[in-house]
């Protein structure tokens, strides 16, 4: 089954950047949905861009039931903007991701086990962040000189 795509007559810009890691760009459509800019990811991820009714179609089962439990229609899921890039409702952002990139989805899932195992994780960025801020600079600089060490010391080795 092929979904019906919208053709948008205004640009949409996604410019919103909500995940530091992820390279998703997000805009807002009709009354507040928010959804993601697929080519735009693809081409900044380094990953390969592709029909999106491909992905439509592997994950049919997944969007249904999401439309079904968001009482939207399916109609209201995709939409193409006029600069051409395929635009997806931001709820299917991380089944698209998994979808897309291998690496992305093993470490997606890393993070989704240690919320169900421990209640809580944080984004490797966000741990670098967080130290940044509240340690000392020098304390900062001599954890990430070690660190650079250690790299060198380990592409010597080999």
């Amino acid at each position: 089954m092929n979904y019906k795509l919208n053709v948008l007559k205004k640009k949409v810009k996604c410019s919103e950047r909500p995940f530091s890691e992820i390279p998703i760009s997000v805009g807002t459509v009709g009354d507040g949905q928010s959804v993601f800019d697929i080519d735009q990811y693809c081409e900044e991820a380094g990953v390969e861009v592709e029909d999106w009714k491909i992905f439509t179609q592997r994950h049919r089962l997944y969007i249904e039931r999401y439309a079904a439990r968001a009482e939207k229609k399916t109609s209201e899921l995709f939409y193409q903007n006029t600069d051409g890039h395929i635009l997806m409702d931001l709820s299917l952002v991380f089944i698209y991701l998994i979808y897309k990139d291998d690496d992305l989805s093993a470490y997606l899932f890393s993070l989704l086990t240690d919320v169900l195992s421990d209640g809580v994780c944080f984004s490797d960025t966000y741990v670098v962040e967080l130290a940044a801020e509240r340690l000392p600079e020098e304390v900062v600089r001599r954890m990430f000189g070690k660190v650079k060490q250690e790299d060198e010391d380990e592409s010597e080795e080999q």
